[in-house]
């Protein structure tokens, strides 16, 4: 939203008409082609400061998660437009998601934001975008295997206060791959020790 507004709506205008389309290009690893950040940077870059336009983001909203896979992150981004010219400026808005098998999960959802904000703002989409089609995702989404976690048995285990509690957790636990499994032996035959009853001793 538009905070103050001059000189600024006349050059978007005009950065509109030099950025053009931004094509949509294959990328290795995903199915569908993409507009690229990149590709947008470089002909946003050259066409704002013809114009007397600073690009910048002022600010951000976000959240991070712990998933399956790895991290995954929402990003809501408020970017400025401002005229050289007067200081007039507007604002616009983008939404990203971003995930990751390490710690990157925000950076791409912040890119996406980015990319998703200016491309809507210069219209520089077109026919090949595949996020306005109501077709549905073939399978559908894929849902959660459902599997625990190593860090959950292990909380599991040693929340366990009796024999139920045990079983519950070695339940869990079986379903980890062997390599988790090995590396809670220890903790296993500890809890084994403390919930399980003790053997009978008793003698006829």
């Amino acid at each position: 939203m538009g905070e103050n507004l001059g000189a600024v709506l006349g050059l978007l205008a005009n950065l509109r008409k030099k950025v053009g389309n931004i094509k949509a290009k294959k990328k290795e690893g995903v199915k569908f082609k993409v507009r690229s950040a990149e590709d947008l940077a470089d002909k946003l870059r050259e066409a704002a400061i013809e114009e007397g336009l600073l690009i910048y983001p002022v600010a951000a909203q976000g959240r991070g998660f712990v998933v399956e896979d790895g991290t995954l992150a929402e990003v809501n981004l408020t970017i400025r437009i401002q005229a050289l010219e007067d200081g007039s400026y507007i604002d616009v808005m983008g939404f990203g998601l971003g995930a990751d098998t390490q710690d990157k999960a925000g950076g791409k959802a912040g890119t996406y934001a980015w990319k998703t904000a200016l491309i809507q703002t210069l219209i520089a989409g077109g026919a090949e975008d595949t996020d306005d089609t109501d077709t549905p995702i073939k399978g559908g989404v894929r849902k959660p295997t459902g599997k625990p976690k190593a860090s959950e048995v292990q909380a599991a285990l040693e929340g366990a206060t009796d024999e139920a509690g045990y079983k519950a957790a070695i339940a869990l636990a079986m379903q980890l791959a062997a390599p988790d499994q090995m590396g809670l032996v220890d903790l296993i035959k500890a809890t084994k020790a403390r919930c399980m009853p003790a053997p009978s001793t008793a003698t006829a």
